[in-house]
């Protein structure tokens, strides 16, 4: 057999390994919510850093508009500032103000989406396409709308119904791994 073929072994060993990271998954969303949230909102603020970033230091270049420039010059660095403060106020004052920081997240988003959309009609103008960027600015105003309406306890009663659904996902791909759940099964 030539080196480069994957085993059907190998293949489903990953399945045990998503299944695993699944189950444990599950379970800090079911019974540590609180610890699973914070880390979700310490995540986006990650991920609003480095979009911010990556605006600042690549996207912005894209037209030669003074008006393009400074419109993204300005949703780099709130994007930096913004996921700064997600990730340092959680750590510094204890957790105690995870929700203050989603809604600052939410509005960061959707301030985000709302300049995205002008530079995307700009870019469109020029002939760019635009359609990746359209889908982010779609994605930003969605996980803005979640971070508004589930703030406090409903939030961590979904968190934990995701997390019985992720657990059982987990438990389905363990099972496939090991050859008891047959209906997926791969030739």
């Amino acid at each position: 057999m030539p080196d480069y073929v994957v085993s059907r072994r190998t293949k489903m060993r990953s399945y045990l390994i998503a299944g695993i990271i699944f189950t444990i998954t599950g379970l800090i969303m079911l019974f540590a919510p609180q610890g699973f949230i914070g880390a979700v909102v310490i995540s986006l603020g990650v991920a609003a850093f480095v979009s911010g970033l990556y605006t600042f230091t690549r996207f912005r270049t894209e037209l030669d508009d003074p008006i393009f420039h400074r419109t993204l010059t300005v949703r780099a660095v709130l994007g930096m500032g913004i996921g700064v403060l997600a990730i340092v106020l959680p750590l510094v004052l204890a957790g105690t103000v995870w929700i203050i920081t989603a809604y600052i997240l939410a509005a960061h988003l959707i301030v985000s989406a709302v300049l995205e959309i002008y530079a995307v009609t700009r870019m469109k103008e020029s002939g760019m396409d635009t359609t990746g960027y359209l889908y982010e600015a779609i994605a930003s105003i969605g996980i803005a709308l979640i971070l508004i309406i589930f703030p406090g306890s409903t939030g961590i009663f979904l968190v934990r119904i995701a997390g019985v659904l992720v657990v059982l996902a987990g438990v389905a791909c363990i099972l496939h791994d090991r050859g008891i759940l047959q209906r997926f099964r791969r030739n």
